[in-house]
């Protein structure tokens, strides 16, 4: 049996896609800071979970906490990184929040780094293993409602790509999937004006399985906004300062 570990399991894709896991046959471990919510998604599953509560915004207690889920778990294929938080303040006139954008920081950064160099190192020691990271369409570009958060998914998919070269350069068998979703429905993103093309988290949470199964280096969820890569990335900042 496959053993894969989701951090940021308590809520919105890291939930449903550990739910999904669990249906193919993968024991599951979860991670989260909200440990009572992770029992009662564990009693839930089809053959239970491990658990382990888990901050990574306290990066100094990461690799304790990690190393713990592995043990309880009885080793680690797959490490799915889906924590993440995010700061959104639709008026630009408005000041910017250091206190937000600090703890956006600590988690979809420092936090990120954290928990996938301990997973990376945990595989490079094993021989194998696969890394998805959760980052987002927002980091292709910068956001006035959101500055922290665009940044912090640029600084997650570059991350992604620096592990993925270094595990190719070592000769190392680690797959490194970067997924990018666009709207989905989420506890974080719930109440966002503007949204187009929302996915529900579970058909988010079946793409996202898809494209690990697959081993694919990048996906985009749902697989059309691909298209939204694209025209944003071409995209001059004279056009994209008046979206």
């Amino acid at each position: 049996m496959k053993k894969a570990v989701v951090v940021g399991a308590s809520s919105g894709m890291g939930r449903a896609l550990a739910g999904i896991l669990a249906r193919e046959g993968w024991a599951v471990g979860l991670a989260a800071r909200r440990t009572r919510e992770l029992e009662t998604i564990a009693a839930e599953l089809p053959h239970g979970a491990a658990v382990q509560g888990m901050d990574i915004s306290d990066t100094g207690s990461v690799t304790e906490a990690l190393q713990s889920l592995i043990r309880a778990l009885g080793g680690m294929d797959l490490i799915v990184i889906a924590a993440g938080v995010d700061h959104f303040n639709p008026d630009p006139r408005a000041p910017l929040d250091p206190a937000a954008a600090q703890r956006v920081v600590d988690v979809n950064v420092s936090g990120f780094r954290a928990v996938a160099d301990e997973a990376y190192t945990f595989f490079a020691q094993q021989g194998f293993g696969h890394i998805c990271g959760i980052s987002s369409i927002a980091g292709l570009r910068g956001s006035a409602a959101h500055p922290a958060y665009s940044a912090s998914k640029a600084f997650v998919s570059n991350y992604l790509e620096s592990l993925r070269l270094k595990a190719v350069k070592s000769g190392l068998d680690i797959a490194v999937t970067d997924i990018r979703p666009g709207n989905v429905e989420t506890p974080m993103s719930a109440g966002q004006p503007g949204r187009f093309w929302i996915a529900s988290t579970q058909r988010a949470a079946e793409q996202i399985y898809a494209a690990i199964i697959r081993k694919k280096r990048t996906a985009y969820v749902t697989r059309r906004w691909a298209v939204i890569a694209a025209l944003l990335r071409a995209l001059p900042f004279s056009l994209l300062k008046k979206l």
